[in-house]
């Protein structure tokens, strides 16, 4: 290297493991177009995310090795799965197919206190595994009343934020299912 001109060192890095997998419905069909994640740290100039092909196949050609990855896919109209797998430099996975579940399902009713009172203007979300990725919400009305569709037909938790009077909000969280009624807080 010369004294005043700039060098320049390429290390490339071989041998990244590989993830392969499929995304189908729950009746075996593929998802075009899902959206697989990963939860293991960036490599530089390489996607955190890629969507699946006409045959809901995708191939994660470059993720970081020597870790504990979940796989994480979801499509519109469906929930999430998710896949944990260990990571080694040099593999080669092949992964069972993710099942996505219709997000299809609705839970309606009634946000009221313990008294029975309705609660008006709470705000009310959805969310939980297998659930769709980022939850479903809404606000109940002045009847204390709430619908959140969109939703697959598991167990998930509800949360209700409700304004109190001095402008801060107090938030409940319950267990429910899809066409369950009434949230007491």
């Amino acid at each position: 290297c010369e004294a005043g001109k700039e060098s320049r060192i390429v290390i490339t890095a071989s041998n990244f493991p590989r993830v392969r997998g499929r995304v189908v419905d729950e009746a075996g069909d593929p998802i075009m177009g899902a959206k697989i994640s990963w939860n293991t740290e960036k490599i530089p100039g390489m996607p955190k995310e890629l969507f699946t092909n006409e045959a809901g196949k995708y191939v994660i050609e470059r993720i970081t090795a020597n870790s504990h990855a979940g796989i994480f896919a979801s499509a519109s109209g469906y929930g999430q799965r998710m896949d944990q797998v260990e990571l080694k430099l040099g593999d080669d996975l092949e992964l069972e197919d993710l099942v996505l579940l219709t997000a299809q399902s609705k839970v309606a009713g009634r946000i009221i206190d313990p008294q029975g009172n309705p609660v008006a203007h709470a705000k009310v979300f959805a969310e939980g595994y297998l659930q769709p990725p980022r939850g479903v919400g809404g606000e109940s009305d002045a009847l204390g009343r709430f619908e959140l569709s969109g939703l697959v037909d598991r167990w998930f938790w509800i949360t209700a934020s409700v304004p109190t009077s001095d402008s801060t909000s107090r938030r409940y969280k319950t267990r429910a299912k899809a066409g369950m009624t009434d949230v007491v807080l």
